[in-house]
């Protein structure tokens, strides 16, 4: 009987000793899988790679901003070319043209215009649907990059109609082929969509085909609120979140850039009014607004009152800045940005870059 005993005591205490270490290894193995989502660092706007676009119509503001902020863009794509009437290509009369070019070559900074279409249909029209105007200007292109020094174009043609979807697509194909064939880049810069879209303009731009011929679609992330809206943010994050949804089912995600606005509306009475951010810090000082900050939309407020009448601004400061870009590096893995426009931002954004870097 106490052998039987002993030889029980034994296989129990070895059961026991198997169980626990079978429990143990597994745990290492758990902790093993796991650890490198431990380690993973959230990402921040330090790993972010920055489009520095720029208005012609504000050129004294854009360069003293670009002077210091230059090191922290990845390329520089001025507004310096346009359609012309006649559908050709034509540079605008840009007074710091050669100051921008010039800072941007001290930088090695990869130069990559972008070329308007003065808001005019017919113009448009014209370069889409009349082959021979067409073929000279994509030939246009090529030589005035060769000749410059340019690492290619981003095109920006709003003036669109729903019908114009096909000869759109045609054109940004055609010319994506030339560039790339003689070593340069086509970017298209195009409305924020959903997929439930009903701007006319937006409908015309085929995310799909667009992305597959582009070597970028750089995206207006903007305009959710304006003029014609009540007031609101400009991105609120589930519109953020709406977008980039939709753009990434049909959009490689290397190839997406997102553009941030950098100004706000001021709405009072029936009217809204578009600012700079320097404008409104400027507002609101004078006006002793009240500014909060509303985490869900991702936008800055400040409310006064001007002669009776009740004023809300809504606007992105590097607070809102930041908010956007580090969710969409980590929710959409998604690290390319535009800020629209250098010379209308909150500095602080730079100085939030400086820090982290």
């Amino acid at each position: 009987m106490l052998k039987k005993i002993f030889f029980l005591v034994i296989f129990v205490s070895l059961s026991i000793a198997f169980f626990y270490g079978q429990k143990l290894s597994l745990n290492q193995k758990n902790q093993n899988f796991l650890e490198p989502a431990k380690m993973q660092s959230k990402k921040t706007i330090k790993d972010a790679k920055i489009v520095g676009w720029t208005a012609y119509w504000d050129e004294q503001n854009t360069f003293n901003s670009l002077t210091n902020v230059i090191q922290y863009l990845n390329t520089f794509s001025p507004i310096l070319y346009r359609i012309e009437p006649d559908g050709s290509l034509g540079r605008l009369n840009v007074i710091f043209r050669k100051n921008f070019l010039d800072l941007a070559r001290q930088h090695n900074l990869p130069i990559i215009p972008v070329i308007g279409d003065d808001f005019d249909f017919e113009r448009v029209s014209l370069l889409l649907y009349n082959h021979q105007i067409q073929e000279k200007f994509i030939k246009s292109l090529v030589d005035e990059a060769q000749k410059e020094g340019f690492g290619g174009w981003s095109i920006d043609i709003e003036s669109l109609k729903k019908e114009d979807k096909e000869a759109f697509t045609n054109f940004i194909v055609k010319s994506a082929n030339s560039l790339q064939q003689n070593g340069l880049k086509l970017n298209v810069i195009v409305f924020a969509r959903t997929g439930n879209d009903n701007n006319p303009a937006s409908l015309a731009q085929d995310y799909k085909s667009l992305g597959a011929a582009a070597n970028e679609v750089q995206l207006m992330m903007y305009g959710a609120s304006d003029e014609e809206t009540e007031p609101g943010g400009q991105a609120p994050l589930s519109f953020v979140r709406e977008v980039l949804s939709y753009t990434i089912k049909l959009v490689p995600k290397e190839k997406v850039v997102v553009g941030l606005s950098t100004h706000g509306y001021d709405w009072g009475g029936n009217s809204a009014e578009p600012l700079t951010f320097p404008q409104i810090e400027k507002r609101t000082k004078e006006a002793s607004a009240s500014v909060s900050f509303d985490p869900k939309v991702s936008s800055a407020i400040a409310r006064y009152q001007k002669n009776g009448v009740d004023h809300q601004i809504w606007f992105e400061d590097e607070v809102a800045i930041t908010q956007k870009m580090e969710l969409i590096l980590n929710q959409f893995d998604i690290n390319k940005f535009a800020l629209w426009r250098i010379g209308a931002e909150d500095s602080e954004i730079w100085n939030k870059l400086q820090e982290l870097k």
